[in-house]
Parts: structure tokens; C-alpha cells; sequence
């Protein structure tokens, strides 16, 4: 069950869990069991290409490609409809077929160190994407469509080559909680990333930034709490806050009052020491 060829009678069941093959042994997979397979191990195997063959994987819900040599892949993925998870992490891709947008259930999709300029507008068809990790690219914008990504939890576009990023793509995004827009050429951020009310995790640094305070274009308390982690963490800080202005009302009241005790003790002090005064009370006393 652990051979990386394809014994020709070999029960299905066998393959359910995993798939350790080069291009050539995919080729020559019996379709059957192709069609039987839950998770395609196809990582380190030295793909420039995806066999036709590719298609029959009805039935695979991951599929595993990291570490080859793929420049783009085949439209026929689209027919994959059970995938969840793809790892094409550390190829050469420098496009997506849009027929990757029929993958309705796929749930994270790995994209990380590869030749990606853009994205197809179809990637806004992904409606069960959760995770979208593209670090080490070459994009410098995403589709509008990323809109429609309501169940998005992360998106990762570290390193790559953004001057700017379009505020309405983040409106309808709510369910983001993990945004690393690090190692970019950006200078400014939208406002509308204040709206992330589930925002846990914001990585921006290695930008080159004109100014803290330029940097949030507008409302920028809301966006500064939105940073500060979710709801419970900021409610706590906004306590903390509360707190302070408290400690500093009290500070600020209790060096009022020494204040104006000290002004009293010297007034009676000076009045003590005026001759005036010596001269009535030595007068009163005879």
C-alpha cells in the first residue's frame, strides 16, 4: 500500500489516503483508481506539466503539487469539483486558468513562491475559499471579484509588488482575520480595513510608509482600534483606556488640590512675615 506504483489489482480502498507518483505513473494510473483518490501526493516529483489524466481525480479533496516545476496548469482542474485544498506552493506559475473558479468547495488555496502577475476575476467564483496564501509573487492588484470572498478568513500577498490596495475589495470581507500585506511597496492603507471587525492578525511592516499618520488615509482611531485584535481584545484596551483617562482626571485633580494648598500655605506664611501685620499685633498686644 506504501509503493509509489500502481499495482494493477490493488483495491481502491487502498488509495484513498494518499497518492506518492511522478507524471509518468499518473499517466498510466488506472482510471478507476484515479477516481477513488482522497488525497494526490504529487510534491517533489518534477512536473512541468499535469497529464490530461488529471481530470479524473473526481474524487480527490486534496491535491498536492508543491515543489515542481509547473508554468501553468491545466483548465481541466476546474473538473475537480470536491477539491478543498490545493498546495501549489513554490512552482514557476505565472497565470491561473479561469476555470479555477469552479471550484466551489475549495477552502484554502496555497500559492505561495511562484511567477503570479495577476489573478483571473473567476477567483471571486471561490465561495468556500477561506485561506489564500500568495506570498512571493509578482502581483500588484487583486480582481474587484475578490469582493465576493465572504468566507475568507486569510489573505497573504507578503512580498509581493502592491503600490496600493483597492479599499472596496476589504468592505465584504468580514469574516478576515488574518491580512499580511508585509514586504510591499505601499504607502498608504484604505479605511476600509477599519470595517475587519474580526481582524486578528495585520502584517504590514517592511513598506515604505510616508508618514504613521498618512499611512491610515481617514478614521483613523476606528482603524487603530480594528488593528488592535478582535472584539474581546478590544474592549479590554478600550477598559485600559477608560481607566487611564480616570487615573489621569484623578492625578490631575489631586495636583489641583496640593496646588492649592501649597498656595494657601505660603499666603499664610507671607502673611506671617509682613512687618505690617508684626507691627498691629505688637500694637494690640500693649
Amino acid at each position: 500500500g506504501n509503493s509509489a506504483s500502481f499495482p494493477g489489482k490493488m483495491a481502491a480502498r487502498d488509495f484513498m489516503d494518499w497518492l506518492a507518483a511522478h507524471e509518468s505513473q499518473l499517466e498510466h494510473a488506472d482510471e478507476k483508481t484515479l477516481q477513488n483518490l482522497r488525497i494526490a501526493h504529487l510534491q517533489e516529483s518534477g512536473l512541468v506539466r499535469l497529464p490530461p489524466e488529471i481530470r479524473n481525480l473526481q474524487h480527490t479533496t486534496m491535491l498536492l503539487l508543491y515543489k515542481n516545476k509547473l508554468t501553468c496548469l491545466r483548465p481541466e482542474i476546474g473538473l475537480l469539483s470536491r477539491l478543498e485544498f490545493i498546495n501549489l506552493d513554490w512552482n514557476l506559475l505565472e497565470s491561473l486558468p479561469a476555470s479555477i473558479g469552479n471550484l466551489r468547495r475549495l477552502k484554502t488555496l496555497r500559492l505561495r513562491n511562484n511567477r503570479l502577475c495577476s489573478l483571473p476575476n473567476e477567483i471571486g467564483d471561490l465561495q468556500s475559499l477561506e485561506h489564500l496564501r500568495m506570498a512571493d509573487n509578482s502581483l500588484t492588484s487583486l480582481p474587484s471579484t475578490l469582493s465576493r470572498l465572504s468566507r475568507l478568513k486569510e489573505l497573504n500577498i507578503y512580498r509581493n509588488k502592491f503600490r496600493s490596495l483597492e479599499g472596496k475589495i476589504f468592505r465584504h470581507l468580514v469574516n478576515l482575520e488574518v491580512l499580511d500585506v508585509a514586504g510591499n511597496h505601499l504607502s498608504v492603507l484604505p479605511p476600509e480595513i477599519a470595517l475587519l471587525k474580526k481582524l486578528k492578525k495585520f502584517h504590514r511592516q517592511s513598506n515604505p510608509w510616508l508618514n504613521p499618520k498618512e499611512t491610515l488615509q481617514s478614521d483613523i482611531p476606528t482603524l487603530l482600534d480594528a488593528l488592535g485584535g478582535g472584539p474581546a481584545r478590544r474592549a479590554k484596551q478600550s477598559e485600559i483606556v477608560q481607566r487611564r483617562r480616570r487615573l489621569v482626571a484623578f492625578a490631575c485633580s489631586v495636583a489641583a488640590f496640593a496646588m492649592g494648598v501649597n498656595f494657601l500655605v505660603r499666603a499664610l506664611g507671607r502673611g506671617r512675615n509682613d512687618p505690617g501685620n508684626t507691627e498691629k499685633r505688637r500694637g494690640s498686644a500693649t
